[in-house]
């Protein structure tokens, strides 16, 4: 399962990261589009197109009832149940294509994290590593270290929460460029990824024991051993944001208010009914 979730990410990774180089914009904007053509074709497929179409139709049609006959109690109310009961069959048409977009909404939601969630450190910030262990055994927390490139330094002693069972180190960046920060612990040592650069770029957050949300979230980098004391190793990379004209906010919602835009826009092209 890891491995299909690295090659997805992989070919995110391929389509994503140079529109970003231009525009993150452009990246989120393509993404959009991408999402609600995929949502569309998934309800297309999975969805009783002529039964909705004849729903949607009858609720035009009381709807205009209403209109018409306002001044007849009666009518009125009897359109208006005429409205709620096709309503729920409505809603019930449309539950099944709604869970089944659901699974590949989530994946291009992950993977598409890796670029759009944080921003690297540019050259003289300083980020925050954690090591997080399966048990806090004080004979391994105390052993454990790390290990910085030419390029990184190391800017503080190891910080131990036995609490938290983590342990924090802050690494500062001196020049751009992709780095493996080594962690070692009594038994053998690991590797974690650390970007550094002026813009936006893919970057793998954590490096974590294998499992399937695990994988799902965090599929940048190659698992570590399910018998390894370590359980995560993380860099905390900043949050970021995405402008989009005069708005500045979460990535979540531009591609979710564009996506539904888009998928708007392109359902006449695609005949969907929805």
């Amino acid at each position: 399962m890891w491995r299909l979730f690295h090659i997805l990410n992989a070919c995110f990774r391929v389509v994503i990261e140079p529109l970003g180089r231009i525009s993150p914009t452009l990246a989120l904007l393509t993404l959009s589009l991408f999402t609600g053509i995929v949502m569309l074709l998934i309800f297309r497929t999975t969805s009783n197109q002529q039964a909705i179409k004849r729903t949607k139709d009858r609720i035009k049609a009381h709807l205009l009832e209403i209109l018409l006959y306002n001044d007849n109690l009666g009518m009125v109310f009897r359109a208006q149940g005429s409205v709620l009961v096709h309503s729920l069959k409505y809603m019930g048409f449309a539950m099944v294509p709604m869970a089944a977009i659901l699974v590949p909404v989530a994946i291009i939601l992950t993977q598409s994290s890796h670029f759009f969630e944080h921003k690297p450190p540019a050259p003289h910030e300083s980020v925050t590593l954690t090591v997080t262990l399966t048990q806090w055994v004080p004979e391994i927390a105390e052993k454990t270290s790390i290990s910085v490139p030419v390029g990184l330094s190391l800017e503080t002693p190891a910080l131990r929460i036995p609490e938290k069972k983590q342990i924090v180190w802050r690494i500062g960046a001196r020049e751009p460029g992709d780095f493996e920060v080594v962690v070692r612990t009594p038994a053998r040592s690991y590797t974690k990824q650390l970007r550094v650069a002026d813009s936006r770029r893919w970057l793998s957050y954590a490096r974590v024991r294998p499992a399937f949300a695990r994988a799902l979230l965090h599929s940048g980098e190659p698992p570590l051993d399910r018998d390894a004391p370590i359980d995560s190793i993380e860099v905390n990379y900043t949050y970021a944001r995405v402008r989009i004209g005069p708005i500045e906010a979460h990535w979540l919602v531009h591609f979710f208010i564009f996506s539904m835009v888009f998928a708007f826009i392109v359902k006449p092209v695609l005949k969907v009914e929805i």
